[in-house]
C-alpha cells in the first residue's frame, strides 16, 4: 500500500469511527437559555472522544496494513472485480 493510499484509507477510517462515536455518552441539557439549542450536548467530551477515535483508527488501519502486506486483503483485485460488476 502506497504512503498516499495509506493516508486516505486511514483518514476515511477516522472520520467514520468518529461520527460513530459521536452519540456515545449524549446527556441533553435541561436548562436551557435563550438562543442555545434545546438538543446540544450538555458536556460533548470532544477530545475523549478525539483520543479514542485515533485508537480504534490505529488499530483498524493496522490490521488492514497488515492484511496488505502479507497479501491476505488484495485492495486492486478486489477494486477491479467491483468495476466490472457495474
Amino acid at each position: 500500500m502506497g504512503f498516499v493510499t495509506s493516508i486516505v484509507m486511514m483518514m476515511m477510517i477516522w472520520w467514520v469511527v468518529f461520527l460513530a462515536s459521536l452519540p456515545f455518552g449524549y446527556e441533553q441539557q435541561t436548562d436551557t437559555k435563550k438562543g442555545f439549542a434545546t438538543s446540544a450536548p450538555k458536556h460533548p467530551k470532544l477530545k475523549q472522544k478525539l483520543f479514542y477515535s485515533t485508537l480504534i483508527t490505529a488499530l483498524i488501519f493496522g490490521f488492514l496494513w497488515w492484511g496488505v502486506d502479507t497479501g491476505f486483503v488484495n485492495l486492486r483485485a478486489w477494486i477491479v472485480s467491483e468495476l466490472r460488476s457495474v
